[in-house]
């Protein structure tokens, strides 16, 4: 309480009771038998009208010492979630490791709350992968090299707002980031139907007027899609792809504002709802106009007509096998958007004066949309069985162990995976990508296969798979193809990985990684079943696999009333120990600093040695090998010979037996070693194998025999080769 200043009164003479300084609780003034005491003396004294004005000061009876301030323990890690705008983005500073160039770190605000962002630490954006610093490396201009131009305390101020969503645990009094996500807005999107497509700026207006007047070319409009055309502006985020004719982005005409947000290179992005990659034609005029050029690669006729002449909403495209069959409608191209499309897209916010000068309405005032992922309301599926076929995912979520931990059930039972398929005649096999640290070299994990919804009147959506474990046993045959999944043969999902692929039964050569024998796609032949190698549709598109990273991830949970505990990142392998790679070729290590109490010991990827030198040998000789390999235990050998044999492929010191051959050869060993991280690289060897030699005979003594007596002698050979050549 502060001072009280007591009621005046008027007595005849100026008479005034003040009691000031008293700050005492109601409960202290209870106690205080002498205060209660002196104001009732003094009361009285007012009330018989005696002596002049009085002021009576009480003084604060002595201070009862205060209980010692209990010290705020906490435990020496826990675990957060943040999910908000960009207030602030920083390149290096103290405390964000030592990693240097690409591998640089730095910090982050969000809700008022500064994160440490970890060297090595490799951002996930809506389709894209870039470490911290290539985020501010790529940021266009005027931020390049200096800002993301994505903070909201970045100069100038970017025209919207960014969502970064980090995960991460405190250590210490400090927060670190694990896992980072940045979007304009992770759930913005737009929808609508198509009511104008501009081909000169290869522009879309979305949810306006249908057959708005204002959206072609008038006396009061003079360029069609000028600023009078309603509805939202949409251009694909698509930028010039090295291997495409210059103009050319993977889906439409090459523009991009922004690098950082682009549609996914080697994935459909820009999609029908079956996952049927779609475009928007390369060309200034609308090809459906008669003698105005067509696209190639995204050609009206892939676009069939309904006997009414409106655009099909559905269909099949023509079995490529079967002779005498038009050529379109092609799964072998992409297939293009038209007026009266309902699509939803998602991108960010761009205004002109940042877009290319080129095309009438550049540096105009507006925005725009640059969109890096368009779904559009149309069912477009191939021909059973047949190739190219197209897969996509839209749910991707997995758990990461910690089963020692309260609350980790739910962590392993909410895994599952999601998407649609153009091919529901085949089933969908899932797959981990596993990442050697040390060479950046990736692995399918088998996580097992489900079958395809087939569409009414036996299910519900044509096309759409949906794996959710628990699975049955691997081997199996589901009794339900479109209902139940079978597990891989490992059984398990852990440890998480960053990436996952879904692919067509039958494709699983169709990996981005297996690029060494891409044909020509001059004439599109289908892949076939079991070559090693992948190839591309569709202007470029991996078919019949969707490679991408895990949206989602659960981690272990504290139950209400019990400490929080941290988030599990030693769990996760390529945070752990890297081999991550951005899309900018940057191959991450391990976070620096690490995001939690002790980082972990990382696993050493096998190199192999197949020792030597040996030889040479005989033909069918035997020679010992002398195989090694270091890198983190248990390791394992496999031998190899383009001849011969082994007393043990898979042991690293196994007895060779070399063939019996007619002249010299040389045969070349080779020995790979595995361990949890992966497989090494060949390690080879060079054994050259004797032609086989002839026997020869042994000289004798000379021997006496009388004239026509007989006599006899013992001759003897020997056969030079080692072991002795058979016959």
């Amino acid at each position: 309480m502060g001072r009280i200043a007591g009621p005046r009164h008027s007595l005849g003479m100026d008479t005034k009771v003040r009691i000031t300084d008293m700050r005492q609780t109601r409960s202290a003034l209870r106690h205080s038998i002498s205060l209660l005491t002196a104001v009732a003396m003094v009361a009285a004294l007012v009330t018989a009208g005696v002596g002049p004005a009085i002021a009576l000061t009480v003084n604060r009876p002595a201070a009862v010492a205060a209980a010692p301030a209990v010290p705020l323990v906490l435990p020496v890690s826990t675990q957060f979630d943040i999910t908000g705008f960009l207030q602030e983005a920083a390149l290096g500073g103290a405390g964000t490791g030592p990693g240097t160039g690409a591998h640089q770190g730095g910090s982050l605000k969000v809700n008022g709350m500064t994160v440490i962002v970890p060297s090595e630490t490799i951002v996930i954006l809506p389709a894209n992968a870039l470490t911290w610093q290539e985020l501010f490396a790529q940021a266009p201009a005027p931020y390049t090299g200096l800002a993301t131009g994505m903070a909201l305390a970045d100069l100038p101020a970017p025209m919207s707002t960014y969502e970064v969503h980090v995960v991460g645990n405190r250590v210490g009094d400090t927060y670190i980031a694990g896992l980072v996500n940045i979007s304009q807005q992770g759930l913005n999107s737009g929808a609508g139907f198509i009511n104008f497509m501009d081909y000169a700026l290869g522009e879309m207006r979305v949810g306006g007027i249908a057959n708005d007047p204002n959206c072609v070319a008038s006396a009061a409009n003079t360029v069609a899609g000028g600023p009078t055309c309603s509805g939202a502006r949409v251009r694909i985020n698509d930028p010039q792809n090295a291997s495409l004719p210059a103009g050319s982005g993977r889906f439409g005409r090459a523009n991009t504002p922004d690098q950082r947000f682009t549609v996914d290179q080697d994935n459909p992005t820009i999609t029908a709802g079956t996952g049927f990659p779609m475009c928007f034609p390369r060309v200034t005029t609308d090809p459906s106009v008669a003698g105005n050029p067509d696209d190639p690669q995204c050609p009206l006729a892939n676009r069939p007509l309904d006997v009414g002449g409106v655009f099909s909403m559905k269909w099949t495209t023509n079995d490529p096998t079967i002779p005498g069959l038009p050529a379109f409608p092609s799964a072998k191209v992409q297939a293009p958007f038209e007026v009266g499309d309902y699509i939803t897209f998602a991108g960010t916010l761009v205004h002109d004066g940042l877009s290319p000068t080129a095309g009438p309405w550049a540096g105009t005032a507006g925005t725009y949309v640059s969109a890096h992922t368009i779904v559009n309301n149309v069912a477009i599926y191939t021909a059973p069985g047949t190739n190219p076929a197209y897969v996509i995912t839209d749910v991707t979520l997995i758990g990461t162990g910690g089963l020692t931990i309260i609350g980790a059930g739910e962590a392993a039972i909410r895994t599952r995976f999601e998407g649609m398929t153009t091919d529901p005649s085949r089933q969908i096999h899932l797959y981990g990508i596993d990442i050697n640290p040390t060479t950046g070299a990736t692995t399918d994990r088998d996580w097992g296969f489900i079958g395809v919804d087939q569409g009414p009147p036996t299910g519900a959506v044509k096309g759409r798979w949906r794996f959710r474990p628990p699975c049955l046993a691997f081997g199996t045959v589901p009794t339900k193809p479109d209902k139940q999944c079978v597990i891989g043969p490992d059984g398990t999902f852990l440890p998480p990985t960053r990436e996952m692929r879904a692919v067509i039964e039958g494709l699983q050569v169709q990996n981005p990684a297996n690029t060494a024998c891409v044909l020509p796609q001059t004439n599109m032949p289908a892949v076939p079943l079991g070559q090693n190698c992948a190839e591309t549709a569709a202007n470029g598109i991996f078919y019949g696999q969707y490679h991408a990273p895990i949206t989602d991830y659960i981690f272990p949970e504290n139950l209400p009333g019990t400490p929080v505990v941290p988030n599990n990142f030693e769990a996760m392998p390529f945070l752990g120990c890297g081999g991550y790679t951005s899309a900018a070729a940057t191959r991450a290590g391990q976070l620096n600093p690490w995001p939690g109490q002790t980082a972990p010991t990382c696993l050493s990827a096998p190199v192999a040695n197949a020792g030597g030198p040996y030889g040479p040998v005989g033909s069918g000789g035997t020679v010992a090998l002398s195989g090694s390999a270091t890198g983190s235990a248990p390791l394992t050998f496999l031998w190899t010979a383009s001849a011969g044999t082994f007393s043990s492929a898979t042991s690293a010191t196994p007895i060779f037996t070399a063939p019996s051959v007619a002249a010299d050869t040389t045969v070349t060993l080779s020995l790979t070693a595995t361990n949890t991280v992966g497989t090494s690289a060949p390690s080879t060897v060079t054994i050259l194998v004797s032609k086989a030699l002839a026997p020869t005979i042994d000289p004798i003594a000379n021997q006496t025999v009388v004239s026509g007596n007989s006599g006899n002698f013992a001759v003897t050979g020997s056969d030079p080769n080692v072991p002795a050549a058979t016959p």
